[in-house]
């Protein structure tokens, strides 16, 4: 079920776009090894007719059709059926074997494009990127903005002021973050849809259209309407604290993979990273609705009060407690707080915010580290930190950090 849940995870980034490197060997490795399965074929075919491709952020498929049909690579050998139908929707109909070979032809694309430079087009001295879509591969090293048309703002090299117009609705990039002002003009017909990107190691702080506020943490992702009308609904794929503008009349409503968390006027937190193995959503004021659809079709809840958390797991389990909610949030002020945490979910963290890779050898299972400790700029003053608990040694090699009992 855990695995559905990913492979389907996975389909949905590549086909907006947004999957990163590791992702993307992830998916690369379980199609080429399940070409001659039919219940995998089946099962990926209804994923992807479960899908719609995320018309704002797609890759371009046409010119990848044709560079598979015309690829000797691809074609030889194979028979005509197996190639995906012109005449249907690009993303609708496809034979295991063809997403492979899409997939494949991916892996060039990729290797490709994270060598060919890009072109800036700068508007008012502020760092506006028009980009094809599908040639920002990897993961960001700078806080990137997306707009409806696909265009790309580097947000660490925009200047202050409007950084552009959606409809009737303006972004402008103030001290400390970006806002969006909506125009009472606004009728919710084609609204269009925004994603703003937080690389690791960084955070961010945007102004949605109605007031809320939201702060993001390291590798997050946001997207949402760039105004809203008779519904308020944003999407996440990270960590990020929410102050949520009231309005009795339109409830709020913050889409993950795992839940959906209703609230009306609030702050909280959440957690839903895609590596991880739940959801977490921590209450600070007022009440919020988490709700989970499990995969048997049974739809389970939990209401929150201030200082409790709830958590949604990949078994369709969910369970609430009580928590110290300045913990929960310690990350907007620079602090790590690890409560009773697996040296595992604790160098996930690490891993997150310095934006380095680790590797935990043997011996690590079981052991737990309690306690908080400020973001250093280092990563190597952090891991001596973590090192002087005596529960751990470590050693960088070739990048990256290897933890040792």
């Amino acid at each position: 079920m855990a695995k559905k849940r990913r492979i389907r995870q996975l389909l949905k980034a590549y086909i907006s776009g947004i999957i990163n490197r590791k992702e993307f060997d992830e998916l690369h490795d379980y199609v080429a090894g399940n070409l001659d399965d039919d219940e995998i074929a089946m099962f990926m075919n209804e994923i992807l007719l479960t899908l719609e491709p995320d018309n704002k952020l797609d890759v371009n498929s046409e010119k990848i059709y044709e560079k598979i049909i015309n690829n000797q690579r691809f074609s030889v050998g194979r028979s005509q059926d197996l190639l995906p139908q012109r005449s249907l929707s690009f993303f609708s109909r496809w034979s295991v074997r063809g997403i492979a070979a899409i997939i494949c032809l991916g892996t060039v694309l990729f290797l490709y494009h994270s060598y060919q430079p890009t072109t800036n087009q700068l508007k008012d001295r502020g760092a506006i990127r028009s980009l094809k879509r599908n040639s920002i591969s990897g993961e960001p090293k700078r806080a990137i903005l997306k707009l409806a048309d696909g265009t790309v703002i580097d947000l660490d090299c925009a200047s202050k002021g409007i950084l552009a117009t959606q409809g009737d609705t303006k972004v402008v990039l103030k001290e400390g973050g970006i806002a969006y002002t909506a125009s009472d003009k606004a009728d919710g017909t084609n609204i269009a849809k925004n994603t703003i990107i937080t690389p690791k190691g960084r955070q961010y702080h945007i102004v949605l259209p109605d007031g809320t506020k939201v702060w993001l943490n390291a590798a997050t992702t946001l997207t949402y309407p760039v105004c809203f009308t008779n519904k308020r609904l944003v999407e996440i794929a990270g960590e990020a604290y929410f102050e949520i503008a009231e309005d009795k009349n339109i409830p709020f409503i913050v889409k993950s993979s795992l839940q959906e968390i209703e609230v009306l006027g609030t702050s909280f937190n959440v957690r839903s990273y895609d590596d991880d193995s739940s959801s977490v959503t921590t209450l600070i004021t007022v009440k919020v609705m988490v709700n989970h659809q499990a995969e048997n079709g049974k739809s389970l809840s939990a209401l929150l009060t201030p200082g409790q958390q709830a958590i949604v797991d990949t078994e369709d389990r969910v369970s609430t407690r009580v928590v110290d909610t300045d913990e929960t949030i310690s990350w907007k002020d620079g602090v790590f707080v690890f409560n009773n945490e697996e040296i595992k979910d604790v160098m996930k963290k690490v891993s997150r915010w310095y934006d380095i890779d680790v590797d935990i050898r043997d011996g690590m299972e079981g052991k737990r580290i309690g306690g908080s400790i400020q973001q250093f700029k280092d990563v190597k003053k952090i891991m001596q930190s973590l090192q002087a608990t005596g529960l751990l040694h470590y050693y960088m090699e070739g990048g990256k950090i290897v933890i040792i009992k």
